[in-house]
Parts: structure tokens; C-alpha cells; sequence
């Protein structure tokens, strides 16, 4: 089970997710990765009291980056996602607050493993 960005149940969906990457001797390592989850025709007979009958319920995205290993411990990375998700309603609300986590988006950081 899975909720939808509103807290909705999500009973039965179809998902898939890839990932690659390739680390090089330089310690560089690029990646790309792919996901979608699709809630399909039943999202809106599932237990969902305010579901519209119309509702769509498709989130996709796809994220390049590149990461730098600095040490074993320590990573550098820059990341791009790109939204290519399919999120409708008649009800304006809540259509607004179902897209309203999913944008395109850049990040940069470190990440350390204690």
C-alpha cells in the first residue's frame, strides 16, 4: 500500500523504479534514475471517501546527477530532477495539493556517513 501526495490510500498501483550508475577510477560516479507510480483505474473505488471518480493519480520523474566520493565516508553531489507527472481532479484544492509536492528541482551537498 501507498498513499497519494493528499493521504489518500492507494490499495493496488503499478510502480517501477531504475537506477544506474557507473563509479570511475577518479571516484567520480554518475548516475540517472527513473520512477512511476501509477495508481491506475481503481484509485478511486479504493477506500478513498473524497476521491473523485475523474481523479488521476501518476506520479513519473527522472533525476541525473553526478556525485564525487571524497573519502569512504564523505560525498559531493550535484542532482537534477525533472517531474513528468499526470495529476488531476475536478476539485481544484485538491488537484493544487496533489502537484504541490512535485516540481523540477536542482540540488547540491555533501552527505557524511558517521
Amino acid at each position: 500500500h501507498d498513499t497519494d501526495n493528499i493521504g489518500r490510500l492507494i490499495k493496488d498501483a503499478i510502480g517501477i523504479e531504475t537506477f544506474a550508475s557507473y563509479r570511475f577510477d577518479n571516484d567520480f560516479r554518475p548516475f540517472i534514475a527513473y520512477n512511476m507510480f501509477d495508481a491506475g483505474d481503481d484509485y478511486v473505488i479504493q477506500p478513498n471517501f473524497n476521491a473523485d471518480p475523474d481523479d488521476i493519480f501518476n506520479r513519473q520523474f527522472a533525476v541525473i546527477g553526478l556525485h564525487y566520493l571524497i573519502d569512504e565516508d564523505t560525498i559531493a553531489y550535484v542532482e537534477a530532477r525533472k517531474d513528468f507527472s499526470d495529476f488531476e481532479s475536478d476539485n481544484d484544492d485538491q488537484q493544487a495539493q496533489m502537484e504541490q509536492s512535485e516540481d523540477d528541482g536542482i540540488a547540491f551537498g555533501f552527505r557524511y556517513k558517521f
